[in-house]
Parts: structure tokens; C-alpha cells; sequence
């Protein structure tokens, strides 16, 4: 688990603390939802921590993302 924390921060810190896609920032995104953005492993393989493999969504983003794969 503590190893997953830095990959998250770190994935959180490569796309400036914002989504990935919408760019609503860390902060914002606390604020409207109160909840910090999620880290999605994008392949779908929860192995991969690859940096590639993890981006940041937001709620809206994420709800999105995860109908497409659907």
C-alpha cells in the first residue's frame, strides 16, 4: 500500500495535480466534490504502475473514461 501512495502522488505530480484530461486542478476538485481525484491505471491491469500506465481523472472524467471501456 505505501508503495501505491508514491505512484499515485507521483502520477498526481507528472500532470501538475490536475486531470488528466479536463485539467481541473487538485484543489478545485476537492472543493466541488470533496474528494481528491482518482489515479487510473489505464490499461486496465492493476499490475502495471508503469508512470504511462497511471493518470489522474476527475469525477466527470472518470465517469467517462470508465462507460468507454464498457
Amino acid at each position: 500500500r505505501f508503495g501505491s501512495n508514491i505512484r499515485r502522488e507521483l502520477a498526481l505530480k507528472e500532470y501538475g495535480n490536475a486531470c488528466s484530461i479536463c485539467k481541473i486542478s487538485r484543489a478545485d476538485h476537492l472543493k466541488k466534490y470533496s474528494q481528491d481525484l482518482s489515479v487510473i491505471h489505464i490499461n486496465g491491469d492493476l499490475t502495471d504502475n508503469s508512470s504511462e500506465n497511471l493518470k489522474p481523472f476527475c469525477k466527470s472524467c472518470s465517469n467517462k473514461i470508465t462507460k468507454v471501456k464498457t
